[in-house]
């Protein structure tokens, strides 16, 4: 598209900074699009041009935002297509430097999305760790509630994973209860069809 084309000559100039902004839409388009692997390859570069600006300028915050949402994107987007060793590699690196930037909402993303691939493996202990995290910091924050029920969801088809049928019913029926669906919160809507369908595959086994 056409941000892709400008953010490859900003990087021919040698313009960094303003080529991640592009890259970072880029990669956004393709997300809205389902375009998942358009959407890991550019977050993929988006971390890479990221990386080059802060070895020149340190202190930059959009240099540090641009990372962790590279790294972050690639963790989301890699639940989505397969890359489950990359989603937990990055997944780790965003969370460290998201904590280090002040980037609270990155760092629950990055946590909970490390939680849903170490899940995925077969790494439950690991994956919970991560997931009891990601709830914490979420409670703590009232912007961030959304985020403890997406971070429930996990959990629960975690649950599910492992044949723990009526722990995964008990938890999602518990946060069912507990979310505002008649809000405008998009995190709790989403992650209240995620749980319904938990709960009624639970029931069906």
């Amino acid at each position: 598209g056409f941000g892709g084309m400008l953010a490859h000559h900003l990087l021919v100039a040698g313009d960094n900074e303003n080529a991640a902004q592009y890259i970072l839409r880029t990669a956004r388009d393709a997300v809205r699009a389902f375009a998942n692997r358009d959407a890991f390859d550019a977050f993929v570069v988006l971390a890479e041009v990221a990386r080059d600006v802060l070895a020149q300028h340190p202190d930059s915050s959009e240099g540090h935002e641009h990372l962790v949402a590279g790294l972050v994107g690639q963790a989301e987007v890699g639940l989505r297509v397969g890359e489950l060793e990359a989603c937990v590699a990055v997944s780790e690196e965003a969370a460290t430097v998201a904590a280090s930037s002040g980037q609270d909402e990155m760092l629950v993303r990055a946590l909970i999305a490390r939680g849903d691939g170490l899940g995925q493996l077969g790494r439950y202990d690991e994956a919970r760790h991560a997931l009891d995290e990601a709830t914490r910091l979420a409670q703590a924050n009232p912007r961030l509630v959304g985020k403890a029920a997406v971070a429930a969801a996990v959990i629960a088809m975690m649950a599910v994973r492992q044949q723990r049928y009526d722990h995964a019913e008990t938890l999602a029926g518990e946060v069912l209860d507990s979310i505002d669906v008649t809000g405008d919160d998009l995190d709790q809507l989403l992650s209240a069809g995620r749980l319904r369908v938990i709960v009624g595959h639970a029931r069906s086994r």
